[in-house]
């Protein structure tokens, strides 16, 4: 016979269970200590030869489910930088917004964020931050402004053509 699948351990083994089960069926119910001996008798009898493979394939697959384990519950940096990225993939792959990056001065290439490279994020953080400059300018002209009427006598809805009204009638 040739070496099992990978998961035939499962297989074969309920092959072995359901061959023993009747003689492990009673009015009270199923001996399952003895139906457990028989089945693993059974089982070594017939893959005697395809033990060590299906022991080791066996090993493996509870080493994999245990890491699977670690990573879903684990709190270690790594892994939840590893998490997080694959929910910003995850993400970026179902959005379908395009940006516009600026390779040149004037020249821009459009992209989805799953297709830009490391390069192309950086200079589209970089242009996001020189707007988002521009426009904590503009809010603090706007406070300011807005400072400067308060202290000026000019009530909450009224607006600046009201105080330069003011000013021209003066």
């Amino acid at each position: 016979m040739t070496d099992p699948k990978p998961g035939a351990f499962t297989t074969l083994f309920r092959e072995a269970l359901v061959s023993t089960l009747e003689t492990h069926v009673t009015k009270l119910g199923i001996d399952r200590d003895g139906w457990l001996k028989d089945a693993d008798a059974a089982f070594r009898k017939k893959h005697r030869q395809q033990l060590r493979t299906l022991n080791a394939q066996a090993l493996a697959e509870r080493k994999r489910d245990e890491q699977r384990a670690f990573i879903r519950n684990s709190r270690h940096p790594a892994i939840e930088q590893h998490k997080e990225l694959a929910r910003i993939a995850r993400a970026a792959g179902r959005s379908m917004r395009i940006e516009h990056i600026e390779i040149e001065p004037g020249q821009y290439i459009a992209k989805r964020v799953i297709d830009c490279s490391r390069r192309d994020l950086l200079v589209l953080a970089a242009q996001y931050e020189t707007k988002a400059r521009g426009m904590l300018r503009r809010a603090a002209f706007y406070r300011t402004l807005e400072r400067q009427l308060a202290l000026a006598g000019i009530e909450e809805f009224e607006t600046l053509s009201d105080w330069i009204e003011r000013q021209d009638a003066s």
